[in-house]
């Protein structure tokens, strides 16, 4: 709070400044511009015409103040000095300095007619002098012995206009540089802003993205469960067995949801975790305990040295393969086949018969898909979800090694290898 209240004084006070600053200079450009032009009509005017010398005495004046709209209106301000200063003898600053603001602002055409101008004006001002007689002219000295007055050659005059020229030109281009940085400087800043923006907006979609996963994830199939032993229960007689199914399907839910929480929460993910290789064989004996047909074929080697996000993705892409199945197809056989890390990589593939079309458009949202797709991706990986005929295949390719590991809840269960050949079907062992 009181940085805020501090730096609002602390700017005002700089523009301010930069104001006092900026309309100072202007009226020392106008003195000095005005200096000038009297030093130019006491050389030209004319003895006996008084209201001549009046009138170009004005028209300087007109010229000096027109020097505090340079920065608005630079190319007017420069073009109207000059154009004067060619019909009339006043001094060539106030073009000059015009000059060096269209410079500093503009490019092109007004910059190239401006100093076209302006070099005229130069010239024409210097040509005058030069063609006086000697002793009012302002290049001139006087002889100490002849008492003669002398002026300057010709080549003089040249390297005066010259340097004039170059000087204002050396001038307005620093300072065209010099703004042209200030620029890139705050766009550069703007650009800055914006990227942190989109990234931070980026970040914050990612773990959106992230928890959505996660929450489908766990809980989505602990409930299939629940839904499945619910429908046995309705159309059959009472099973003891079928209770204790949903009440453990209902436990393992809430355990899910308690433990993701915990996770985003504290960051940390908690002992009892689930969710790895290590995992699988339980959840597909808890899928077969609940009705479903399941053969498996899983053979993983090495469990404990596997990364724990890739370890958890092959988890929770066959526990949504089933989820699905169980949703889509219930009572179809479910071929689950998974190996690896054959060539760094570990293969997975998930099918089962669909038995009603309709049912899979009515039932499926695609989001489950979707994130099994995003997690495969995430990893390095690939993974394609689409019916093959009368089936509807899951198939999935995930490196070992990866960079683009995801954060996540890591799985705190290794093992051994895992080596499972299950033919049997329906309801477990």
């Amino acid at each position: 709070m009181s940085q805020h209240s501090e730096s609002g004084p602390r700017s005002a006070a700089a523009r301010a400044w930069q104001r006092a600053m900026r309309w100072g200079s202007s009226w020392c450009a106008v003195l000095v511009s005005v200096s000038c032009g009297l030093v130019a009509i006491a050389f030209a005017a004319p003895k006996n015409q008084e209201f001549l010398a009046l009138g170009w005495l004005l028209l300087s004046l007109t010229v000096s103040v027109s020097l505090v709209w340079r920065r608005r209106m630079p190319v007017v301000v420069c073009l109207s000095a000059a154009g004067l200063s060619l019909v009339a003898p006043l001094d060539p600053f106030a073009a000059l300095l015009a000059w060096s603001w269209v410079l500093t602002l503009r490019r092109g055409l007004p910059a190239w007619l401006c100093g076209f101008t302006t070099s005229l004006t130069v010239a024409a001002a210097l040509t005058r002098d030069y063609l006086r007689p000697p002793r009012h002219t302002l290049f001139a000295f006087t002889e100490p012995d002849s008492g003669e007055h002398i002026s300057a050659p010709g080549p003089a005059y040249l390297v005066v206009g010259l340097v004039a020229v170059l000087s204002f030109w050396a001038w307005g281009m620093v300072r065209r540089s010099r703004r042209e940085t200030r620029v890139a400087m705050a766009t550069e800043l703007e650009r800055a802003k914006e990227a942190s923006h989109l990234r931070n907006e980026l970040s914050s979609q990612e773990e959106r993205q992230l928890i959505a996963r996660e929450v489908h994830d766990t809980v989505a199939h602990q409930l299939s469960l629940v839904a499945l032993q619910a429908s046995a229960l309705e159309v059959g007689d009472r099973d003891p067995q079928a209770a204790r199914n949903i009440r453990g399907a209902a436990q393992n839910a809430l355990d899910e949801v308690r433990a993701l929480l915990g996770w985003l929460r504290d960051g940390e993910s908690p002992a009892t975790q689930t969710g790895s290789l290590a995992d699988l064989p339980q959840l597909i004996e808890d899928a077969r305990g609940s009705g479903a047909q399941v053969i498996s074929s899983i053979y993983v080697e090495d469990v404990a040295s596997t990364p724990a996000p890739l370890s958890r993705a092959i988890y929770r892409i066959v526990q949504e393969c089933l989820t699905n199945a169980l949703r889509h197809a219930p009572g179809e056989v479910v071929m689950v086949e998974i190996a690896g890390p054959a060539h760094d990589a570990f293969r997975i593939e998930v099918r089962n018969r669909v038995c009603d079309p309709v049912r899979e458009q009515l039932l499926g949202s695609g989001s489950g898909r979707a994130g099994m797709i995003e997690r495969a991706r995430s990893l390095g990986g690939s993974l394609t979800a689409s019916r093959s005929g009368e089936e509807f295949v899951v198939s999935a390719h995930l490196p070992r090694q990866s960079e683009h590991a995801p954060a996540g809840p890591p799985s705190t269960r290794t093992g051994p290898a895992v080596t499972s050949r299950s033919g049997e079907v329906g309801g477990g062992q």
